[in-house]
C-alpha cells in the first residue's frame, strides 16, 4: 500500500567558486556520456540533454560577486516527475557528474547549494488542502492563494531579489499528464506542495536543523471534504493576523508533515562526491 504522502527533492541547484575548468570538464562529460548541449547566450547557460530529455543545466558567471570572483552553477530539476525512466535518467547523471567532477579535481572546497526544492507529494484532491504560512515579512508579505491552480504564493516584483523561500500548490497528475504526456495509472488524484529555498536563504543554512526550522513555517492541512476545506478557507482569509494561527490549529483537520529522511540520505550521498559544507544535526 502506498503512502499518503511522500517527501522527495524535486530540484537542486550547486555553486562552486573554485574550480577553473568547468566547462572544459562538463564539455568532455558530455562526449563521454553522449550527450547534446544547447548554448542560451541572454542567460549564459548551458543545458544538456539525453536525446530530447533534459538532464541538467550548466552556467558560468563571470565577475558578479563583491571580490570579482567567477562562480560555476549546477542545476538539476524535475527530479521527481512520476516517469520513472526519467527520474532514474535524471538521478543517474547526478551522481555521474559528481563522479566526473570528483575524479577530475583535488580542490573539491568551496561547494555550496544554491537553491534547494522540496516536494511533498498528497494523493488527494487540490481542494482537500490548505496551506498556511507562519510568520509575516515586513518588506515583503507573503499571500497565500489556496484558490488558485498552480502558484499559492504571489510574489511581489520589487521583492523578488529578496525573497528567501516560496511555495506552490498544484495538481501534479493534470500537471505531467498534460504537459508533459507521462501517464501515471496509479494514482487517481495527485497534489504537490513545493518549497523553494531560495539562494538569499541557503547561503545562510548550513545544518538539517536549520533546514527544517524554515520547511515547518508552512503547515498543510488536509481535510476529509472539500466542503470543510473551503469553509476554513474563508474563516482563514478573514481573521486577524495574529488570531490566525491560535484559531486555526482547532479546526479539524489532518496535518501533512514533510519527512525528511529521504531528503537527508540524498543530501549526505551528494556529500560523498563534493562537499557541500552540510552538518547532519
Amino acid at each position: 500500500m502506498k503512502e499518503k504522502s511522500q517527501t522527495s527533492i524535486d530540484s537542486i541547484s550547486l555553486i562552486n567558486y573554485s574550480l577553473k575548468n568547468l566547462y572544459q570538464q562538463l564539455f568532455r562529460f558530455s562526449k563521454i556520456y553522449k550527450l547534446n548541449y544547447t548554448f542560451h547566450q541572454e542567460n549564459y547557460q548551458y543545458i544538456y540533454k539525453f536525446y530530447y530529455k533534459k538532464v541538467f543545466l550548466f552556467k558560468h558567471i563571470s565577475g558578479r560577486t563583491p571580490q570579482n570572483e567567477d562562480y560555476d552553477i549546477i542545476e538539476f530539476n524535475g527530479m521527481k516527475s512520476y516517469n520513472k525512466k526519467e527520474d532514474d535518467l535524471r538521478e543517474e547523471y547526478l551522481y555521474k557528474v559528481l563522479s566526473h567532477i570528483h575524479l577530475f579535481n583535488d580542490n573539491l572546497d568551496r561547494w555550496n547549494i544554491r537553491r534547494l526544492d522540496l516536494s511533498l507529494d498528497i494523493q488527494e484532491e487540490m481542494n482537500k488542502i490548505l496551506i498556511h504560512k507562519r510568520g509575516k515579512s515586513k518588506k515583503h508579505p507573503i499571500r497565500v492563494h489556496n484558490k488558485s491552480f498552480y502558484r499559492t504564493e504571489e510574489i511581489p516584483k520589487s521583492g523578488r531579489k529578496t525573497m528567501k523561500m516560496t511555495g506552490v500548490l498544484y495538481n501534479k497528475l493534470y500537471k505531467e499528464i498534460c504537459f508533459h504526456n507521462n501517464i501515471i495509472d496509479d494514482y487517481k488524484s495527485l497534489s504537490r506542495f513545493e518549497i523553494s529555498l531560495l539562494p538569499k536563504l541557503m547561503k545562510n543554512i548550513h545544518f538539517v536543523s536549520d533546514l527544517k526550522r524554515y520547511i515547518d513555517k508552512y503547515d498543510v492541512y488536509l481535510y476529509k471534504s472539500s466542503s470543510e476545506c473551503k469553509n476554513d478557507k474563508v474563516l482563514l482569509n478573514s481573521m486577524d493576523r495574529s488570531t490566525k494561527l491560535f484559531k486555526f490549529k482547532n479546526y479539524q483537520s489532518q496535518i501533512i508533515h514533510f519527512n525528511l529522511e529521504g531528503v537527508i540520505q540524498e543530501l549526505k550521498n551528494i556529500d560523498r562526491f563534493i562537499d557541500i559544507e552540510y552538518y547532519y544535526n
